[in-house]
């Protein structure tokens, strides 16, 4: 069995009825990422957008002109400002330095063979001095207190 709803509501009725609807959707979902992000977070979210529309609206080619500034900054980069580790300004290592870390991981068994060969061509003047020299800098640093 069918039913025709436009035999029992007009185009404006089912109108309203679909934008009642959509706005019930809304707040909903706006509901949702209150309870879920808090409204300070769902507040910033909307600051946020409001100025990524005022940049649209200024700068309208900003996407463009980001891109080439962040060529240009790679371009220029540094092993300083890759590579870097968490510390009181940086909340966590950089990309770049959990790469690093991640790749030294997944091949620390060539590594390991690596260090095994270099030992093994040392001779034991080079071993006595590495050993004496580490045994130094922890003297210093005793004695500095930097332990």
């Amino acid at each position: 069995m069918e039913i025709d709803i436009e035999n029992y509501l007009s185009d404006t009725e089912i109108k309203n009825i679909i934008k009642n609807i959509i706005i019930e959707e809304f707040r909903e979902e706006i509901q949702k990422s209150i309870r879920k992000n808090g409204v300070s977070r769902f507040i910033a979210n909307l600051a946020y957008q409001n100025v990524f529309e005022e940049i649209n609206k200024e700068a309208p080619n900003f996407e463009n002109e980001i891109k080439q500034k962040t060529k240009e900054v790679i371009e220029n980069l540094t092993s300083y400002s890759v590579f870097r580790k968490k510390d009181l300004v940086d909340n966590e290592d950089s990309l770049a330095q959990k790469y690093l870390e991640q790749s030294v991981e997944n091949n620390k068994d060539i590594i390991e063979n690596k260090v095994k060969d270099i030992l093994n061509d040392l001779s034991k003047t080079d071993i006595s001095y590495e050993i004496s020299s580490i045994i130094e800098d922890k003297i210093e640093s005793l004695f500095k207190g930097d332990d």
